[in-house]
């Protein structure tokens, strides 16, 4: 599958509000729990905030903090990730081609991850809380 920026940010904000699904199944996707074994979001070093922020996941949607969405790797180096911050209107989309193995093998996480983490929390602070 292809997507352009503006593709995933339009899909953010309709796999976080549900918009295209009834209120009982969008109710029904939001019951998070914790994402054994999908880890923690780590922001850059330096960046401000919290230095960890652990994952949720329901029925195909993932929490990190107040922002829903995904990320997605394709093994050789590829990695998405896509959030929606509903109280905000606000969409994050990071597109990486390549992958820093010093980075994942500290980090244990792909670039776009900690990409997503330390956006989230310049501009919008506190919205990983």
């Amino acid at each position: 599958m292809t997507s352009t920026v503006g593709d995933l940010q339009v899909w953010s904000r309709a796999l976080a509000t549900g918009s295209l699904l009834s209120a009982a199944v969008q109710r029904q996707r939001l019951r998070l729990i914790p994402a054994w074994g999908l880890g923690s979001f780590r922001p850059v070093p330096g960046t401000p905030g919290p230095a960890t922020v652990p994952q949720r996941y329901g029925l195909g949607v993932a929490a990190v903090g107040r922002w829903l969405g995904h990320d997605g790797y394709v093994t050789g180096g590829y990695s998405a990730d896509m959030f929606y911050l509903p109280a905000r209107r606000a969409a994050i989309i990071v597109l990486v081609n390549g992958q820093d193995k010093k980075f994942e093998a500290a980090e244990e996480q792909a670039v776009s991850d900690a990409a997503t983490a330390s956006i989230a929390q310049v501009v919008m602070p506190g919205g990983l809380r």
